[in-house]
């Protein structure tokens, strides 16, 4: 178990690993992985996850936990003010096998 692992290779023990979106950030993406061959769940959670998802779900990624706004005013000005911002939106997750890819998606 590598509860906490700062060192990817510890990794290579795990079946299921909960990665927060920074590597998407620092570039250490890759290195995570490739030292997650054993994994049969790997999400990435945050911020930095708010991408298409494709490039990443084909790279192994089954799972992106995301942030969607519900309120954009209110967003705003709960940002503006410093103040707690969750009421104007809510957290959900993107899983690859609901994901129809984004050349199956359409304009409106």
């Amino acid at each position: 178990m590598a509860i906490g692992a700062l060192d990817p290779r510890d990794l290579n023990a795990c079946d299921k690993v909960l990665s927060t979106s920074t590597v998407l950030l620092n570039h250490t993406l890759d290195e995570v992985l490739a030292n997650c061959r054993k994994a049969r769940c790997l999400a990435l959670i945050g911020p930095g996850a708010g991408c298409l998802p494709d490039v990443l779900f084909e790279a192994g990624v089954t799972t992106l936990g995301r942030t969607w706004i519900t309120d954009t005013s209110g967003f705003k000005e709960a940002m503006h003010l410093g103040l707690p911002w969750s009421r104007f939106a809510r957290k959900f997750a993107l899983n690859a096998t609901d994901w129809p890819g984004a050349s199956m998606r359409r304009s409106v």
